[in-house]
């Protein structure tokens, strides 16, 4: 009887661990939805200049337009299938992905740091770096929530 009573206890434990992890891998799959929306421009984030307090034009402050690929970098990716780069024409700003992002390298000289979720956060709304180094000012600074913030991690850190 005990023993019984063990199994059903362990399968329904199984079952709602099962059903749990499923909730949280579709939300994590909405939140990554999102984020590329951020990153892509196709949700608003509004962005203006260091210094300045006038809010630019979205399409002026999409990430993909700085971050995204070149033409020749776009079509590689495509042809290997990844189609996450494929809506920018030119880059003047490093490629964000899990590479680029969240393992630690050096920058610009500094010590080598990596981005987190928060460290990422922080840059938009600052723009001062992991290693505290202030970025260029031609990089729009942004007024992202949270959750934005973590949409936009959770796209940019699957990316490669």
């Amino acid at each position: 009887m005990r023993r019984g009573r063990y199994l059903v206890v362990l399968a329904v434990v199984a079952a709602l661990a099962a059903a749990w992890l499923a909730m949280r891998q579709a939300g994590n799959e909405a939140a990554v939805k999102r984020g590329q929306a951020l990153f892509l421009g196709e949700a608003g984030l509004p962005g203006r200049l260091a210094g300045h307090v006038r809010t630019l034009p979205a399409s002026t402050t999409r990430c993909v337009n700085c971050h995204g690929a070149s033409i020749d970098e776009a079509a590689t990716a495509r042809a290997a299938g990844n189609t996450g780069w494929s809506g920018a024409l030119t880059r003047s700003a490093p490629i964000l992905g899990h590479a680029n992002l969240a393992l630690p390298r050096g920058r610009r000289g500094g010590p080598a740091t990596a981005y987190d979720a928060r460290a990422l956060c922080t840059l938009l709304r600052t723009g001062v770096d992991p290693a505290r180094i202030v970025i260029s000012g031609a990089m729009p600074r942004y007024e992202p929530s949270d959750a934005q913030c973590a949409e936009l991690w959770a796209y940019l850190s699957i990316q490669n």
